[in-house]
Parts: C-alpha cells; structure tokens; sequence
C-alpha cells in the first residue's frame, strides 16, 4: 500500500522527468529558500512576488568547501552554468560551462564544444552562422544575456521552425 506522502513525491517527481540534474537542483533549492523564509501553512496567494524574486535570483549551489555554481542562463536547448572558487579569475577562479538538452552532460563553454554538441542537431546551421560572425560570449548590451541564447529562444523545439531570427 503506498502511503500519502509517497503518492505526493511520485507527483512531485513527474514534473522533473525529462529535466537535466542541475536543473532540478536548481529548482529544489529555490523552493528550499521559499519555505525557509516563509511560514506553515503554505498559500500559494502569499508568494507570488517571492516566487518572481527568488526565480530571478541567481541561487548558488555549494561545491565542496571551495566553491559554488549556479545556473546564469537556460533555454530549451541548453542551460549554461557558472563555476566559480576562491581562486581569483585571472587564475581561473570562474568557469562557464553548459548542458545540452537533457543528456546532462557538463561541458566548457567554448565554442568548439558547441560546434560539437549541435553538430547533428537541426540548430546546427544557426550555430555555425552565429559563430561565423560573432563571438561565443558576447552579450546584448540592453539585456545583458548571451546572444546566443537569445537566437535559440527564439527557435521554437516543437515545432521546428525558426521565427525571425537575424545575426
């Protein structure tokens, strides 16, 4: 016979299927922080603005006693995450890394493992274009976020379809 609680978890963990581990990390450790600061019983009414808040906060993940990540950037295609220690940058102190889709596999944030994480993918072709004529970090100067994943945004995954996207 299975118990109340385990029907509730086995619930809980469906919304994770699919998810890359560092995702659900991620999420765990928002709600986490939203139950820490916030009291019994839970009303959804009451956290609203919390919940805006603490989303687009950048929650960090402790590694070891050294360090932390968090996830600075995702979209449906890729999730990009920062590593960062006490070591100072100049030595390599910070980390970019990112995850394709679901495999969950972490790799530099360079742009040949890009080339190659997509290269027999359908966005292969706008990879390679945006990377013809810019660099993999830049950044729009209003938003601050990572062009590319702006382009990928704008990709639809279910259907296939690039809207208007110009590089």
């Amino acid at each position: 016979m299975i118990s109340y609680d385990e029907r509730v978890l086995v619930q809980v963990l469906k919304q994770f299927e699919g998810m890359t581990k560092i995702k659900v990390y991620d999420i765990l450790q928002k709600i986490e922080e939203i139950l820490i600061h916030h009291e019994s019983p839970i009303k959804l009414s009451t956290y609203d603005e919390s919940l805006h808040k603490i989303y687009t906060s950048k929650n960090a993940l402790p590694i070891g006693e050294y360090g932390f990540c968090y996830v600075e950037d995702q979209c449906d295609y890729i999730c990009i995450i920062k590593i960062k220690t006490l070591i100072p940058k100049i030595l390599g102190g910070e980390n970019t890394y990112f995850t394709k889709g679901m495999d969950g596999v972490i790799l530099p944030f360079t742009s040949k493992n890009i080339k190659k994480a997509f290269e027999d993918t359908h966005l292969k072709n706008h990879i390679y274009d945006f990377l013809k004529t810019n660099h993999l970090k830049k950044r729009n100067p209003k938003t601050k976020r990572l062009i590319i994943m702006e382009i990928l945004d704008t990709i639809d995954p279910d259907h296939v379809k690039q809207k208007d996207v110009k590089l």
